[in-house]
């Protein structure tokens, strides 16, 4: 098992965004995410990442790289799998569980090739912390940077300011940046959002192409998506796990139904099988605002 959860819950005061989730990823799996607006799931992604740390509950990582934990790689004494219930973002991503977020989270002023060379500097432990050296020193890191852009479909663009891409090539970007280091589990939250119908096609295609060799999980709210690529889906609502399976399985539960799909799967119009916004998981993202420390690394 890659990745697992306990009884995760997160509680804001009196509201409880993630109630007493079990969860598992086996290695290789690309899972969605799904449920209505304030279901949990950017909180829950937030738990998984450090972001956030839960209110009860255990989360375990059990990277097939042996990547390093949060205390230098011991496990936690049932096995080979990494306890990461209060690490740090900096932390999860040493692990090697690497994210992206619903808002874009790029140097808008820098370069293409330069944001994912920061990112695969940062992921190198050492070198992250070599202020006084040159940049240009790091050859290791370009080359990684430029595999990453020609992987994307960014290659033409690694001199251009990062703000003056299209939202679709900074999503593709920032998927990028999160695949520096090679991490062994990628977390997406909403790679499509704002993206246009032509972009969305080339975002599907690039997550599509990075789970031939990552583990990925997903957030999306765009239903034909999450039908067409997921090997897995998994559905939130009120903070609680109440779905979990195969799309097709998953597209004919009534209690999804109820809760979120709607008339997606059954006879309507384009509009009405449509699906809602974005979440953003508003209680536990205030929550989390100021507090995030958003480092990638590498597993070790």
């Amino acid at each position: 098992m890659l990745l697992e959860t306990e009884g995760l819950t997160k509680r804001f005061g009196g509201i409880t965004a993630v109630d007493g989730v079990d969860f598992a990823l086996e290695a290789g799996e690309l899972c969605s995410i799904i449920g209505p607006n304030g279901a949990g799931k950017t909180t829950f992604f937030n738990l998984l990442t450090g972001v956030l740390e839960p209110s009860d509950g255990r989360i375990r990582f059990d990277p097939p790289s042996g990547g390093g934990g949060p205390d230098g790689g011991a496990t936690d004494g049932t096995g080979s799998a990494l306890d990461i219930t209060a690490a740090s973002p900096n932390e999860t991503a040493l692990a090697g569980i690497h994210r992206s977020y619903q808002i874009t989270n790029l140097f808008p002023t820098l370069t293409v090739l330069e944001n994912v060379r920061i990112a695969a500097q940062a992921g190198r432990g050492n070198d992250s912390w070599k202020l006084w050296r040159n940049v240009t020193e790091f050859d290791d890191h370009y080359a990684e940077a430029t595999a990453i852009l020609e992987r994307i479909g960014l290659a033409g663009t690694g001199e251009t300011v990062t703000q003056n891409l299209s939202h679709g090539e900074k999503r593709s970007l920032e998927i990028g940046v999160a695949l520096a280091g090679d991490p062994d589990l990628l977390l997406l939250d909403e790679p499509t959002a704002g993206v246009s119908s032509d972009g969305v096609d080339e975002v599907v295609a690039l997550i599509e192409d990075v789970a031939e060799d990552h583990s990925v999980m997903l957030i999306e709210h765009n239903m034909e998506v999450v039908m067409d690529i997921s090997d897995r889906i998994a559905v939130l609502h009120r903070g609680a796990l109440i779905a979990d399976g195969p799309p097709e399985d998953v597209r004919g539960d009534e209690a999804v139904q109820e809760a979120y799909l709607g008339g997606y799967g059954r006879e309507g119009s384009a509009d009405e099988r449509a699906s809602g916004a974005a979440d953003a998981d508003e209680t536990g993202d205030a929550a989390a605002d100021g507090g995030r420390r958003v480092r990638r690394g590498e597993k070790r």
